[in-house]
């Protein structure tokens, strides 16, 4: 009987440690939630198990992670501005990965009434500001530059109209700091040698938004005293391959992106002006006649779903000359003897110039971002930059 009883006791223990690891036995379903027509991910979009109360957000950069059993389920995608999405999914031994596309939706909000009165206090002063590729074309005049459309913004001035360099509260272009992904670049112009005038060097097909911080920037970016400028570029379409070429005024430029194996993505953009075609037609008087042309592009990819490597590169060169220009001094004229015979002398002088000058600045920026948690990452950066001059006068 005694022995009966603990074979029970036994068997009872047996089950209930048996059932505990069955029910604690699930899988990992992750994922990346993005931008259906720009294919950019969404952070901190929400996914929820419809029936459970399971549920979790994306990171920053648009993944997600859930442990859930062996079984069917519903999850249901969700974020600000854009179109619910429900995927049903079966997961089985060894998880589940997803690739979630959402659509972007309009959102009708019910009116909003702000009252306030004079004297409340002073209000908050705008130190930040945000561009998307998008509002860069709109404000920049007739050719796209990065430079111009910050000189549109309040607060920012420039020497004159056909320069591409800003001010902030009157300080010097200097006492700016620019960045592309976070890497300096110094003088990023083209046309530099021509008096008061140059274009931005940076591709506005390749960029995803720009950020002006005009004060209360911290200390890591030095000591620049005006403020900072944070170009970010693109990773490419990691879907489908799409380009496009644009034919202005000054220059062609295109750009083609798409996929890299399944794990990563590339877009590459290029621009060549033929200013000094132009200029020959309207037969500038003073000779000069720039040429520019630059090649910049972005390579990532994904190690694992938390690590990645990011490549960028920036080329860009500057062809300036001065045709000759023959410049007359005089006639000077006087009166002399020639072989001892009175006569009138006329003098002319003539003087030739001709300038050349070359230009190539280059970056190369290489990345490792490690997602650690939903809202921490570790990023490790090695950055090249250099700038050749070449003048010649003769």
């Amino acid at each position: 009987m005694k022995n009966n009883r603990f074979t029970h006791i036994f068997f009872f223990i047996f089950a209930h440690i048996f059932t505990i690891t069955l029910h604690a036995q699930t899988f990992p379903v992750s994922g990346v939630i993005r931008d259906q027509s720009t294919n950019e991910p969404l952070g901190f979009a929400n996914v929820e198990v419809l029936g459970q109360s399971i549920g979790t957000s994306a990171g920053e950069n648009g993944q997600f992670s859930l442990s859930l059993a062996n079984g069917d389920y519903q999850l249901q995608f969700s974020f600000i501005g854009y179109k619910t999405e429900t995927a049903p999914i079966t997961v089985a031994d060894g998880g589940k990965t997803l690739s979630i596309a959402l659509i972007p939706t309009g959102v009708l909000l019910q009116e909003v009434t702000v009252y306030t009165n004079p004297g409340d206090g002073e209000a908050a002063q705008v130190s930040s500001t945000s561009l998307q590729s998008e509002r860069v074309r709109e404000i920049s005049s007739i050719v796209p530059d990065v430079m111009r459309s910050i000189q549109a913004l309040p607060g920012i001035s420039a020497n004159n109209e056909f320069s591409a360099k800003f001010n902030v509260r009157g300080g010097n272009f200097d006492e700016n700091l620019v960045l592309v992904n976070g890497a300096q670049v110094y003088e990023p112009f083209h046309v530099k040698e021509a008096d008061n005038a140059s274009i931005g060097i940076f591709n506005v097909d390749l960029m995803r938004k720009v950020d002006l911080m005009t004060g209360g920037f911290s200390a890591r970016y030095g000591d620049r005293a005006s403020s900072v400028l944070n170009i970010e570029y693109r990773e490419g379409n990691r879907e489908r391959y799409t380009g496009a070429a644009t034919l202005s005024m000054t220059n062609l430029d295109g750009y083609i992106e798409g996929p890299l194996s399944s794990r990563g993505s590339f877009i590459l953009g290029l621009r060549k002006s033929y200013l000094e075609y132009v200029l020959a037609m309207l037969d500038v008087e003073d000779g000069a006649r720039p040429s520019f042309y630059d090649i910049q592009g972005v390579t990532s990819f994904y190690i694992t779903p938390k690590n990645k490597l990011l490549f960028e590169f920036i080329h860009a060169g500057d062809d300036f000359r001065i045709d000759p220009q023959i410049e007359t001094i005089g006639p000077f004229t006087g009166t002399g003897t020639v072989q001892g015979e009175p006569a009138n002398l006329t003098e002319t002088r003539y003087d030739e110039e001709n300038e050349k000058a070359r230009y190539f600045s280059n970056l190369f920026d290489l990345q490792s971002v490690n997602f650690i948690g939903k809202n921490l990452l570790l990023r490790t950066e090695v950055s090249y930059y250099d700038q050749l001059e070449e003048e010649r006068y003769h």
